[in-house]
């Protein structure tokens, strides 16, 4: 945790991030990432993050309303952080956003190119 911030350590430090999410999240995609289509890539984020950060000890929803038991902490123990399901898709989309962006800049390059691979 930043004392300066209050943010948990992942959410600024790049290497942490990828040491504590990013090699989990790599070596749970069955078919591995690279071979994955676009809207399986967008599955597996989703799911990773839910089950992160998820208050609803159930697994049904991102944040259970009252009178429904609620986790103390999310799995990311992420204290005081929490997502509706609402906010859970937004987040995945603009992640999903991002990284294909990159992918369409190279599928066009490579038209105007004249080429075909990519």
């Amino acid at each position: 945790m930043n004392s300066e911030t209050g943010l948990p350590r992942a959410a600024w430090d790049m290497d942490y991030f990828y040491y504590t999410y990013a090699m989990k999240f790599a070596a749970r995609c069955a078919p591995p990432w690279l071979e994955m289509s676009i809207p399986q890539k967008w599955r597996m984020v989703r799911a990773f993050i839910f089950e992160k950060f998820t208050l609803d000890p159930n697994g049904r929803c991102m944040l259970p309303l009252p009178p429904q038991k609620r986790k103390k902490r999310n799995d990311a123990s992420w204290p005081d952080f929490w997502l509706s399901d609402a906010e859970l898709d937004e987040v995945v989309t603009q992640v999903m956003t991002a990284y294909e962006a990159p992918l369409q800049h190279e599928v066009a390059r490579a038209f105007v190119n004249g080429g075909t691979n990519v």
